[in-house]
């Protein structure tokens, strides 16, 4: 990608916010790896989250240029504002110093060796959890399990039944819509003596539960099921931009008696565009 890039002179960007604190670290670790940062001459900027494996609160960011020329398309000007000149470096105008202050502080208290230990157990943990899973019956692996992600299928049953299930049993499973699958991201917490066997015990646990109710649909299954129907992919991308408009805006108010000056519910607000889509009418105020 990198050659491909610099033969047609387009800029190549590496999202690197989740495995960020964890590749830089592998060679210490005696990990091969392919290269992946400025090292390749195509790579033009380079993104990490500080809150993942970099162990550093969240609301702080890192965005990497391979030179300053690149920054100037980032930052805002306004030299003809009333109050005087105004420029930030970003879309927000105002941040949290306090973010960039304890994310530094964590990066001093961790050091590079801190971050070579951590990377070492999550890989290894990680390596470990694929090699438990690949022998139950029923899980199949996807993609190779070589950072931090353990990504698995299963022909039992709903595999999205199970994210719900391991969801009950207290942990984190993502879902994955194409293929329909679900991953396990490794933490330092797994990392402990015994985590990742009592995982295992749940996902076993969780198969039983599927064979024994095949048919068994949970929200997760049924939304996701829905969005594998829709073929025009843009449906998808507009009705994820109403939800989230719908949980920013503010209806008006409904009726105009002593309520209407009360904070609005949560509802309330969900039902914010739905209000105002033409055939939909806002659910009435009175009792039945």
């Amino acid at each position: 990608m990198s050659e491909v890039a610099q033969r047609c002179g387009v800029p190549l960007h590496i999202d690197c916010t989740l495995g960020g604190f964890l590749l830089p670290f592998m060679e210490y670790c005696d990990y091969s790896i392919p290269t992946f940062d400025f090292r390749l001459p195509g790579v033009t900027s380079i993104a990490i989250d500080l809150h993942r494996y970099g162990q550093a609160p969240r609301s702080c960011s890192v965005l990497m240029y391979r030179d300053g020329s690149m920054l100037r398309h980032q930052c805002f000007s306004d030299s003809d504002w009333a109050g005087g000149v105004y420029a930030t470096p970003t879309l927000a105008g105002g941040r949290d110093g306090g973010a960039v202050a304890t994310a530094w502080a964590t990066m001093l208290g961790k050091g590079r060796d801190g971050y070579i230990s951590a990377c070492h157990r999550v890989v290894e943990a990680t390596r470990r959890l694929a090699d438990l899973l690949s022998d139950i019956d029923g899980i199949t692996l996807r993609g190779a399990a070589d950072l931090c992600v353990v990504a698995f299928e299963t022909s039992i049953g709903d595999i999205y039944v199970l994210v719900d299930f391991m969801t009950t049993k207290g942990w984190h499973v993502d879902p994955l819509l194409s293929p329909e699958a679900a991953r396990v991201p490794v933490t330092l917490r797994m990392c402990e003596e015994g985590v990742l066997e009592a995982l295992v015990e749940d996902v076993i646990e969780g198969l039983r539960y599927l064979s024994e109710n095949p048919t068994k649909t949970t929200k997760t299954s049924a939304f996701f099921h829905m969005l594998q129907t829709v073929a025009d992919r843009s449906l998808v991308d507009e009705l994820s931009l109403i939800r989230l408009q719908a949980h920013y805006s503010i209806p008006p108010p409904l009726d105009r008696d002593h309520r209407a000056g009360r904070a609005l519910s949560v509802d309330g607000r969900k039902m914010s565009l739905l209000t105002s889509v033409e055939g939909v009418k806002p659910p009435s105020s009175e009792k039945p």
